[in-house]
């Protein structure tokens, strides 16, 4: 459990960017209602915000919910903790590996203009936490997976 305030904000931040797809599904697992109502707002709000929903998700949670949400990240993420141990990537290594991973994205003809810079946001942020593209299944702004527009080898 995450006792440091500070550190509790900057997991909730760093959730906000690289959050797991079935995060609703496992912080109120066994409760349907629940689970049905917050994918619900998290369409609703990932629609209207695109990468910056979650804030937006959060706020409509009750009180409750709010806390529970917080104790199930804290828990369960461990972003944070991994991008900072001591043994991380120095910042210009992660910047490194973000623009080559950019450079070497591969677009499927017809990608609007808006998925291509949603997709190369996305890749950047990818790389920079060594995540595989096998687990790239965040869905863009207009609601398709990435995984439609990328070209793979």
């Amino acid at each position: 459990m995450v006792t440091s305030k500070k550190f509790a904000i900057k997991n909730f931040v760093y959730f906000c960017m690289n959050f797991p797809h079935n995060f609703i599904e496992q912080c109120w697992k066994g409760n349907q209602q629940a689970i049905d109502n917050y994918t619900e707002k998290w369409e609703r709000a990932y629609k209207r915000h695109a990468t910056a929903a979650m804030p937006f998700l959060f706020i409509e949670l009750d009180s409750e919910n709010q806390d529970k949400f917080c104790e199930w990240i804290n828990e369960n993420y461990k972003g944070f903790e991994e991008f900072h141990k001591p043994d991380a990537d120095t910042i210009d290594h992660v910047e490194k590996k973000w623009i080559e991973r950019r450079k070497a994205l591969k677009l499927k003809p017809g990608t609007t203009e808006h998925d291509q810079e949603e997709c190369a946001y996305f890749v950047g942020a990818m790389a920079a936490l060594d995540i595989s593209p096998v687990k790239w299944t965040m869905p863009l702004v207009s609601g398709r997976s990435i995984s439609e527009f990328i070209v793979h080898d």
